[in-house]
C-alpha cells in the first residue's frame, strides 16, 4: 500500500498556491487524506502527515530512499531455503557423516559450537527442545557441553533427522532470526565500517541475504564478504556490480549450499 508524505516546503508550496493561511493548509491535508480514506485507499494508521522529514529525505516529491529490507522476511528464506531442521548425535538414527564435531543443532544453529546459549533468546530456544525431551522420558546429567542424554528413543522417534519442530517450529523460527539478527548486527559493527556500504548491505535485498547468510558461515567469511563490497562501493561499482561481486565471493568457496544461495540472490535482484 502507498503511503503520503508532505514536507514542510510542499505545505508552503500548497499554502502559495492556493494563498491559503497554515491552519487552511492544514485542513486541506487533513480533507485529502479522509477522501482517500472513503475511496478505500488505505486505513487510517497508514498515513504519516507529520513534518519531522526534512527536504533531504527526497530526491523528488514523488521519490524517497529506499527503506532497508524485510531482514525476518529475508533470514526466514534463509532457514527455509539453505538451513536443514533437526540434529542431534545422542539420537542413534541421525546420520554421523559430515557432521564432524557438531553438537545438538536446529535451523542451522549449533548449540555449543555457536556459543548460542550466551544470549536470553538462545537459552529460550534450547529449552524448547529439552522441555521436548523430558516430555518425551528422556533423562539427562552433567550441564553445558558435558551434558549426557539417556531414554531418547521416544523424543528421537518425533524428532527425526531434517525434523522442523512440528508446532514449535513457529516460535524456534522466530528466535533462530533474533538471534542471528543480533550476530548480523554485531558483524556489520565489526567488519562494516564504511556507511555508504552498510546502507548497501542493509537496503539491497540480495546483499542482505547474501550476508544474513554469511553470518550462519561464520565471522572470518562475514569480514572476507564485506571487504570485497567495501571496496567494490570506493571504487563507485553499481548495486548490479555488487551484486555480481557478492555472486563471484560465493561461488569461488565452495560453501554449503553455494547454488541455492546464489540462485536466491539472483532471484532478489
Amino acid at each position: 500500500m502507498k503511503k503520503f508524505f508532505l514536507t514542510e516546503n510542499e505545505k508552503k508550496q500548497i499554502r502559495k498556491l492556493y494563498n491559503l493561511q497554515e491552519i487552511n493548509a492544514d485542513q486541506l491535508i487533513s480533507d485529502l487524506i479522509d477522501k482517500a480514506k472513503e475511496l478505500g485507499a488505505e486505513d487510517e494508521d497508514s498515513y504519516d502527515t507529520s513534518s519531522s522529514r526534512s527536504d533531504s529525505d527526497y530526491s523528488t516529491s514523488t521519490s524517497i530512499k529506499p527503506k532497508n529490507s524485510n531482514f525476518s522476511k529475508i533470514t526466514d528464506k534463509v532457514i527455509e531455503k539453505f538451513e536443514g531442521g533437526y540434529w542431534n548425535p545422542f539420537c542413534i538414527k541421525h546420520p554421523k557423516e559430515g557432521m564432524g564435531v557438531s553438537t545438538e543443532t536446529m535451523f542451522g544453529l549449533d548449540r555449543y559450537n555457536g556459543n548460542i546459549e550466551s544470549t536470553p533468546e538462545g537459552k529460550e530456544f534450547f529449552k524448547i527442545l529439552d522441555d521436548e525431551k523430558y516430555k518425551l522420558g528422556a533423562k539427562s546429567k552433567g550441564s553445558g557441553k558435558d551434558m549426557k542424554w539417556k531414554r531418547m528413543d521416544d523424543f528421537c522417534q518425533k524428532w527425526t533427522w531434517g525434523y522442523n519442530g512440528g508446532d514449535k517450529r513457529d516460535i524456534l523460527k522466530q528466535l533462530t532470526i533474533k538471534i542471528m539478527n543480533k550476530h548480523f548486527d554485531d558483524n556489520l559493527r565489526n567488519f562494516v565500517k564504511d556507511s555508504k556500504t552498510k546502507e548497501k548491505i542493509k537496503t539491497i535485498p540480495g546483499l542482505t541475504l547474501h550476508m544474513s547468510y554469511a553470518s550462519w558461515n561464520g565471522p572470518g567469511f562475514f569480514r572476507d564478504f564485506a571487504k570485497t563490497l567495501q571496496d567494490g562501493v570506493a571504487s563507485g561499482k553499481s548495486d548490479k556490480d555488487l551484486i555480481n561481486i557478492a555472486i563471484k565471493d560465493r561461488t569461488s568457496l565452495g560453501l554449503n549450499n553455494q547454488q541455492k544461495v546464489v540462485d536466491e540472490i539472483k532471484k532478489l535482484s
